[in-house]
């Protein structure tokens, strides 16, 4: 559920009674992923096969009341809060922030330089700022780099959203922290998590060819 609850914070939709999650029907996982949704609400909504995308409604005034005193209520992008999350949840919630809002990729810069990278983006910088403290508070991490990104959209307006980028070693501990230890009653989607072992391996081969050149 912490899960859910981070990934609703990404991608999630509350009209009134309803709660839903609309994504890509470009990679299958999507749907295996609203699948498993439904599984763990124990719920039998139909996922519903769109032009560009798949799409799974709840009907629950019960859900959406508790998700609303858990700050997620509608037209939340730029005034989402950063929920109390237990610290044994918070991987989790994470997790599902970052499957819907984040990505985890691998960088080769101009000069050479390699790297992984694990970024998260938001319309509100007061979730964001809440991203930094937790994960401030729980890895000892200390060096951020909230910023803000502007950009136009189809019909002219400005949009703001506030991004977080973590690198190298520090992109390391958060994937650890994310994925260590799951199970397969874990949620997770499974092209984040094949794109995170590809960052590990990418990760440990460029610390192990770093360590060869000091040496030669």
């Amino acid at each position: 559920m912490a899960y859910i609850l981070g990934f609703t914070c990404a991608d999630g939709c509350i009209y009134h009674r309803t709660l839903s999650w609309e994504l890509s029907n470009k990679f299958s996982s999507d749907k295996d992923l609203l699948k498993r949704f439904n599984m763990v609400l124990n719920s039998n909504y139909p996922i519903e096969n769109r032009n560009k995308s798949v799409r799974l409604r709840i009907f629950s005034s019960e859900m959406i009341s508790d998700l609303k005193k858990l700050g997620v209520i509608p037209n939340k992008i730029k005034i989402l809060s950063f929920p109390t999350v237990p610290e044994r949840y918070l991987g989790h919630f994470i997790r599902g922030f970052l499957d819907g809002d984040g990505w985890i990729i691998t960088m080769i810069r101009k000069h050479g330089g390699k790297e992984i990278c694990v970024g998260f983006s938001n319309g509100s910088r007061d979730f964001m700022n809440g991203l930094v403290y937790n994960l401030g508070n729980t890895l000892r991490i200390r060096n951020f780099n909230l910023r803000e990104r502007k950009k136009f959209t189809k019909k002219g307006d400005v949009a703001i959203t506030y991004q977080l980028e973590f690198y190298s070693d520090n992109a390391k501990r958060i994937i650890e922290f994310l994925y260590d230890g799951l199970n397969k009653e874990n949620l997770f989607l499974k092209r984040k998590f094949k794109k995170q072992l590809t960052a590990r391996q990418f990760y440990e081969k460029t610390k192990k060819l770093n360590i060869l050149e000091k040496d030669g």
